[in-house]
């Protein structure tokens, strides 16, 4: 589920607490308060895209020292903290 392209209605989240699961946006698209809700506090983006999707984290993750992520870490071999939202591009505004 995660790694198909082809479905672009959801985001996906990974969360510190090892699970991941997909997340729609309540309208077309993705708004600042619901992101900022799912990596609770204000959002960042990582520079690099991952399979294509935007990698939302934590701004302050590391200032207010978040867990680190060993899901996504798992899954992207990126070292990141808290919790962490892949989102198409198609979904964020």
């Amino acid at each position: 589920m995660v790694l198909n392209n082809k479905t672009t209605k959801y985001a996906v989240v990974f969360d510190t607490n090892g699970n991941i699961r997909p997340v729609k946006p309540k309208g077309d698209k993705f708004k600042l308060e619901e992101l900022q809700s799912l990596v609770g506090g204000l959002i960042g983006l990582y520079p690099k895209k991952f399979n294509n999707r935007l990698v939302i984290c934590n701004e302050e993750g590391l200032i207010r020292r978040l867990k680190k992520n060993e899901i996504f870490k798992k899954y992207s071999l990126k070292s990141l903290v808290g919790d962490i939202v892949l989102c198409p591009p198609n979904l964020f505004d």
